[in-house]
């Protein structure tokens, strides 16, 4: 599966809560040190 697609996938379903939300903030910074 594509690196970005699967991370797409994970941040739209975290993203059913608020905290996941927040969460879902710091893992975009920390993945986007790798693109």
């Amino acid at each position: 599966m594509n690196f970005k697609l699967k991370v797409g996938l994970f941040v739209c379903d975290c993203g059913k809560n608020i905290s996941g939300v927040i969460d879902n903030g710091k893992l975009i910074e920390h993945f986007g040190a790798y693109q």
